[in-house]
C-alpha cells in the first residue's frame, strides 16, 4: 500500500503535465481516424468542464504510455494508478482491505490459453475501487457501479486490429471508466452538500 501510495504521490506531479500534452497528441494522430483536429478543438473549447473532464480521462487511459491496459501490463498498472489518484483526489474511500487500498488482487489466467495458444500461466490482476459510505438512513446500504479498466494491450489475443500494435481502448473501455470516475467525483460532492 505505501509504494502504491507513494506511487500515487508521484503520479499526481506528473499527470497534469501528462494531461496537458495527451490532448495535442490525440489531435495530432496519425491512426487515420482524426482527420480535423480543429473541429475537436472547438468542440471541447465550447463544451462544459465536465465534458473536458470526460474528453481528459479518456484521453490519458487510452494513450501510448498505458500501453492498452492489458492484465499484467505496466501499462495497466498506470492506469491502475490514475484511477486511484482521481479515487483519492475526490476524497472517496478506498473499497478494499478494509479501506485501505483502491486496488484489489486476484489471479487471473493468462488470455492466449483461451484462444488455444501459448502456456496456462497465471498472472496478478487487480480490481480498482472506491466507496462513498451512505450516512443517515442509508448508512447501511450499498449502490455498486463499475466498469472494466483493462484492454487487449498489444492485441496477442481478441484483437480484430494488427497483432503487436498498441490498441488503446478508447471505447473498451476508457470510456466506461471514464465515466466511472466522474460519477464518482459528482457523488462524492453531492454527499459532502448533502452532509447527514
Amino acid at each position: 500500500m505505501i509504494s502504491t501510495m507513494n506511487s500515487i504521490r508521484n503520479t499526481r506531479l506528473i499527470l497534469p503535465l501528462v494531461m496537458a500534452c495527451l490532448p495535442l497528441q490525440a489531435c495530432n494522430s496519425t491512426s487515420g481516424r482524426v482527420k480535423d483536429s480543429s473541429t475537436i478543438a472547438s468542440t471541447l473549447a465550447t463544451s462544459d468542464a465536465r465534458t473536458r473532464a470526460y474528453n481528459d480521462h479518456v484521453v490519458v487511459l487510452s494513450s501510448e504510455w498505458m500501453e492498452g491496459r492489458v492484465p499484467g501490463s505496466r501499462g495497466i498498472s498506470l492506469a491502475e494508478e490514475y484511477i486511484a489518484w482521481n479515487y483519492q483526489s475526490n476524497d472517496l474511500e478506498p473499497a478494499f482491505d478494509s479501506g485501505s487500498s483502491y486496488r484489489q488482487q486476484f489471479k487471473l489466467r493468462n488470455r492466449s490459453t483461451f484462444s488455444g495458444q501459448g502456456d496456462s500461466k497465471v498472472i496478478d490482476a487487480f480490481n480498482t475501487g472506491a466507496m462513498i459510505p451512505g450516512s443517515g438512513a442509508l448508512a447501511g446500504q450499498w449502490i455498486v457501479v463499475g466498469a472494466h479498466h483493462d484492454h487487449l494491450g498489444t492485441g496477442t489475443f481478441g484483437s480484430r486490429g494488427t497483432e503487436g500494435k498498441i490498441h488503446p481502448g478508447a471505447d473498451d473501455n476508457a470510456s466506461g471508466t471514464a465515466a466511472i470516475l466522474l460519477l464518482g467525483e459528482h457523488l462524492g460532492s453531492r454527499l459532502a452538500e448533502l452532509g447527514d
